[in-house]
């Protein structure tokens, strides 16, 4: 299988270890798969080992991946990835080149957890979808925010750290940074109180905790190591639901 791939998306897929049937390869392989010819017949021939069959996938776009997005992930939940890939090729395929496509799909897994774990209200599935995400912080006003107040890699309880104050969805949002038991928390409150969840995005990493009747909420634990780095994703926030 090695000399399929280049050596970035031969040790992906090594790091899988067990996984049968390798999906939403993180963005920097799908943006290196969709540009190399090699990768690409790569991919082809893995599929076609799995299939046990030759794997011709038809052309499709973002449009038509995200239509069938929703069974695809169901079917996976339910049956297993090989069944999704027999059932839904052109998704799969489509899902190792397209980095947001693949944004799109960890974005509902993320939401179904949260529904599994009752952290929001039962939504069907075909109903999951990205939440709209409205504020978009870049990291350097995070980074900002911190050094004011002098406690980058101190523990303890500080002051919360104000992130961000504006309309959002309906309501004036408050969003600020809190320490709390050595871990970093966002502390949301909404006037009036909104319905729904707080969502918070960096990257891939994706929280959502719904809003309480007075709307406040909390979102975290953070993963300090993400928080902090300075050449990390922004922070993007919005209201959902």
């Amino acid at each position: 299988m090695k000399l399929r791939f280049c050596p970035e998306v031969y040790a992906w897929l090594v790091s899988l270890d067990a996984a049968p049937v390798p999906v939403a390869p993180p963005s920097a392989i799908t943006e290196h798969v969709a540009a190399c010819v090699r990768c690409r017949g790569g991919v082809l021939l893995l599929a076609g080992e799995l299939l046990g069959a030759p794997f011709a996938p038809a052309a499709g776009d973002c449009d038509q991946c995200q239509d069938d997005l929703a069974a695809f992930i169901d079917l996976e939940r339910d049956e297993g990835t090989l069944t999704a890939l027999h059932e839904y090729a052109h998704v799969w395929w489509h899902l190792w080149q397209c980095a947001d496509c693949v944004e799109v799909y960890r974005m509902v897994l993320t939401l179904q957890q949260a529904e599994a774990e009752q952290r929001l209200p039962p939504l069907p599935l075909l109903s999951l979808v990205p939440p709209p995400l409205h504020v978009v912080l870049p990291r350097t006003h995070i980074l900002e925010a911190l050094a004011a107040q002098r406690v980058v890699g101190q523990s303890g309880c500080v002051d919360d750290l104000l992130l961000f104050e504006g309309p959002v969805a309906g309501c004036v949002l408050t969003v600020s940074l809190r320490q709390q038991d050595e871990c970093w928390y966002l502390w949301g409150h909404g006037l009036p109180p909104p319905t729904g969840s707080l969502v918070v995005k960096m990257g891939a990493e994706c929280h959502l905790a719904p809003f309480d009747t007075y709307g406040q909420t909390l979102v975290g634990p953070l993963p300090t190591s993400l928080l902090l780095d300075g050449t990390g994703p922004p922070l993007e926030l919005g209201v959902w639901g």
